[in-house]
């Protein structure tokens, strides 16, 4: 996981905000301490290293929503969605 070796933040910056990628940091440096041949540390380090991952992409596409914003073009997205997936029905 790029940029995570060594980090940690100072409790001043945990104070005023947290985005998802800082909690995913907080995460990895926890189970950094723990034995790495742990099968349970194994399995969440994978499923943080995806985590990780989906928010960047994440972050890169709201990004762009951010900037291509239109009316025109949320109406457009809008009428794609699959509705009832999104409600969990």
């Amino acid at each position: 996981m790029a940029g995570l070796a060594g980090y940690n933040r100072p409790d001043r910056e945990r104070e005023t905000r947290e985005t998802i990628c800082d909690v995913h940091r907080d995460m990895y440096q926890i189970l950094k301490q723990h034995d790495p041949e742990d099968e349970s540390v194994k399995e969440l380090m994978v499923k943080l290293e995806q985590a990780f991952k989906m928010a960047k992409s994440m972050n890169a596409k709201l990004t762009q929503y951010k900037h291509d914003y239109d009316v025109d073009f949320f109406n457009k997205e809008k009428m794609n969605w699959d509705w009832d997936e999104l409600k969990g029905d």
